[in-house]
């Protein structure tokens, strides 16, 4: 367990060094996924012990970063119940093996009780093993490469998960200008592009004031806006 804590720095450089190209988002990190990642309206996140906290502190990351609804349950739970199947709902499997049974048990479920009212899901897993059955089952797969961990009580496995879950959330919608102030704005530097979207609307003003706070760190601003906004 010793060795598996120092490793942890180690293991969340490879895993995130699969999605980031310096400080941004590789243009190829689930690229298969955009088209679906886009549809999604809801999260509904599957998985048992260690993975199981790992998704209800990535529950309070997409409701709080990017504003999208996620429930989280153990998978022993969602399995014996019958839960509803909601449409355009993103459900996420996380297992360090891949083969957890209880979870694989529920996304079957889940598909097939999908499939049979017509309803349109995506299903992904966040395990740490490639050739596992819920990569081969669901409609895509994020991988915490952590390497082999043998401790009983879970290190490497559960802070790749955290990393993994943080790159998807990422992946799925930019920051609310309005949270600029409480974190983001402290990683602009010179080498920090920064993307704009503003409207023609009350707030404007307010937008012009991150952006010139962006500006006085030498990030570099890409503005999309009306013609007549006066940026």
């Amino acid at each position: 367990m010793l060795k598996e804590i120092y490793e942890q720095p180690e293991a969340i450089q490879q895993t995130i060094s699969q999605a980031l190209n310096g400080n941004a988002l590789r243009e190829d990190f689930l690229a298969n996924a955009v088209a679906d990642l886009s549809q999604i309206q809801q999260i509904q996140i599957i998985a048992c012990g260690t993975s199981y906290h790992a998704g209800m502190i990535a529950k309070y990351w997409f409701e709080q970063l990017i504003d999208l609804p996620c429930q989280v349950e153990i998978a022993s739970e969602f399995r014996y119940r019958t839960p509803v199947i909601v449409n355009n709902t993103l459900y996420v499997c996380i297992s360090q093996s891949g083969e957890t049974a209880d979870t694989l048990a529920a996304l079957r479920d889940t598909q097939k009780r999908a499939t049979a009212k017509g309803l349109d899901i995506i299903t992904m897993t966040i395990c740490n093993v490639a050739t596992s059955s819920m990569v081969r089952e669901t409609n895509h797969s994020l991988l915490t490469l952590a390497g082999p961990e043998i401790g009983v009580a879970s290190t490497k496995a559960f802070t790749t998960q955290l990393a993994a879950l943080m790159l998807l959330v990422l992946k799925i919608e930019g920051y609310a200008a309005g949270e600029l102030k409480h974190g983001p704005l402290a990683l602009v530097d010179n080498e920090m592009p920064v993307v704009i979207l503003a409207p023609q609307d009350d707030m404007l003003d307010k937008l012009k004031s991150n952006m010139e706070e962006v500006q006085a760190r030498g990030g570099e601003l890409f503005v999309f806006a009306d013609e007549n906004s006066g940026i």
